[in-house]
């Protein structure tokens, strides 16, 4: 790459990629702290939860915290390690970024994977519309690996900017987008078609979380997309939106489950809890909760029971 042929491209790798890292460490560690504030609070006010779910966020919690001492470790090494003259060389070179990249992947497809069964069981199984979310959550998670292996094997984090790289991880970011799209309108759609009249209604809620989660979960990727084009290669600015994207998702994910308490009071007000609450919150926070139409077959509400 061009900016890594000389000691003066190396120096301004340095200057222009630490401005990104600064940004980026700012915007990664509120992050992560409120996500460790929410997941207290989740395992306090629903002990009555599935394994499964609590199961589910200690692992999210568990790739968030690792994704956290990745980048924050990487970042030391680009800003204070790689600044000493003797290791200018260094900064290209990926071998801390590696680690970091594949746990993104990994968290990304966690998270994904949730919201993907829970539009699986809204839609009464929709194999069309589910399918299509899944091949974007492949496509996305495959892409971005290709870029991973890549600057692997060239041990450059420079070879990102390649042009078959670049189509790569272009083709990956934009899979993301339009899966927050499908996944974000698919929830509010069912939940819409199952829920109640009313804005003020506990399922209107629902909806506006589940709009809500998408809009800010695909706004974030469509930023990091527009940066990554136009952004200029030595300053490495999609880093910003790229690197906290998992910490800002399990953050939208725990608002949701943490909001169960409030929605819950509404419906105990005297709306009956419908079956498509629970399979989208577990409503009740309890795994024996019963779907409130007896039409409902049992394979049906067994896989509304185990979720």
């Amino acid at each position: 790459m061009s900016f890594t042929n000389s000691l003066d491209g190396l120096f301004e790798l340095l200057q222009e990629g630490g401005i990104s890292s600064i940004v980026c460490l700012t915007v990664i560690s509120p992050l992560w702290g409120i996500a460790v504030g929410q997941t207290w609070s989740y395992y306090k006010s629903y002990r009555n939860d599935t394994t499964y779910l609590k199961i589910f966020v200690a692992l999210c919690m568990l790739f968030n915290t690792l994704q956290f001492i990745s980048v924050a470790y990487y970042q030391y090494s680009w800003l204070i390690f790689c600044r000493l003259p003797s290791n200018y060389l260094k900064v290209t070179q990926n071998t801390k970024a590696v680690p970091f990249a594949y746990i993104h992947n990994i968290f990304l497809i966690l998270i994904q994977s949730f919201y993907a069964l829970r539009v699986w069981l809204v839609s009464q199984k929709r194999k069309d519309l589910c399918g299509i979310i899944v091949l974007l959550i492949v496509l996305q998670f495959a892409l971005s690996t290709v870029d991973i292996v890549d600057i692997t094997i060239k041990n450059n984090v420079g070879a990102t900017y390649d042009h078959l790289t670049r189509i790569a991880q272009t083709t990956s970011i934009s899979s993301g987008v339009v899966c927050e799209m499908f996944i974000s309108g698919s929830l509010a759609y069912y939940l819409k078609g199952h829920g109640r009249e009313g804005p003020n209604s506990a399922f209107s809620k629902l909806i506006l979380y589940s709009l809500n989660i998408g809009i800010v979960a695909g706004l974030w990727v469509a930023a990091g997309l527009i940066t990554w084009e136009i952004g200029s290669e030595p300053s490495f600015v999609w880093t910003v939106f790229y690197d906290p994207f998992g910490g800002l998702y399990l953050n939208c994910l725990l608002v949701s489950l943490n909001a169960r308490v409030k929605i819950r009071e509404e419906l105990d007000t005297g709306d009956r809890v419908d079956p498509i609450s629970t399979i989208m919150f577990d409503m009740t926070g309890r795994a024996n909760a019963q779907p409130a139409e007896d039409s409902v077959s049992d394979d049906y509400r067994m896989s509304v029971l185990e979720t």
